[in-house]
């Protein structure tokens, strides 16, 4: 029997999408566990952040892209661009809705946006998405 060779590393990589001021980087520093993505009450992300944690002992990466924000409005041309780049890299979709915002038909529209293109990219498949409900601590508790 031959040794067997360790398994090669595996990369998971999650796209963080969502509105301005949604939660995106709180929520990429909670599952970094520390404090590395920029986080204020402005939208501090121009651009996709890319954060990478390692696991020492398989060498195995999650690496996290923080896309910039979205208004209420809609994203722009340029956001609609750097979210789609984003997603095309991702095994998964996390789409921050905070619980205090009741507007939420621009995330359906980046949502049908991203599925709009996906259709045109024949070879591409797109990433599942998971809705993360963020700032519930935000409601009262009549709600």
């Amino acid at each position: 029997a031959q040794p067997s060779s360790p398994p090669e590393p595996v990369t998971v990589t999650i796209a963080i999408i969502g509105q301005v001021k949604a939660g995106k980087s709180s929520l990429a520093n909670c599952l970094l566990g520390e404090q590395r993505a920029a986080v204020d009450v402005l939208p501090l992300t121009q651009n996709v952040a890319r954060y990478e944690l390692r696991l020492e002992e398989s060498q195995d990466r999650l690496v996290l892209l923080d896309t910039p924000g979205y208004s209420d409005a809609g994203a722009t041309a340029e956001q609609l661009k750097a979210t789609r780049e984003a997603v095309r890299q991702a095994d998964l979709i996390l789409l921050v809705m905070a619980a205090t915002s009741p507007a939420k038909q621009a995330d359906a529209n980046v949502l049908a946006e991203l599925g709009r293109w996906f259709q045109e990219q024949h070879r591409l498949k797109p990433p599942p998405v998971i809705g993360v409900v963020s700032k519930i601590d935000g409601l009262s508790p009549v709600m």
